[in-house]
């Protein structure tokens, strides 16, 4: 009925989508600048990152020396495969 037991799960919610929409353009990111856009550190970043690739909402690896993300390019090959066929 109340709204106040479910904020902590619908932020969580709210912020995995933010960072799946922010990442799904790019081939790659620079954790650096996405931890600021999200007003966060990069350590803390690497962690959301690495749960929503677990997860599977994104299918990504991280490099952790340089702190850039990049999409898997056979995961990317084939999602550009099932778009160009629908819409040919």
């Amino acid at each position: 009925m109340y709204i106040a037991p479910h904020v902590n799960a619908l932020y969580a919610q709210i912020r995995n989508r933010a960072l799946i929409q922010y990442f799904s353009p790019y081939l790659s990111a620079d954790m650096r600048k996405m931890a600021a856009a999200f007003n966060t550190t990069v350590l803390a970043l690497e962690d959301e990152l690495m749960q929503l690739i677990l997860d599977g909402q994104i299918q990504a690896r991280i490099d952790s020396h340089n702190k850039v993300s990049f999409v898997n390019v056979l995961s990317c090959f084939v999602v550009c495969s099932s778009l160009h066929q629908i819409v040919t």
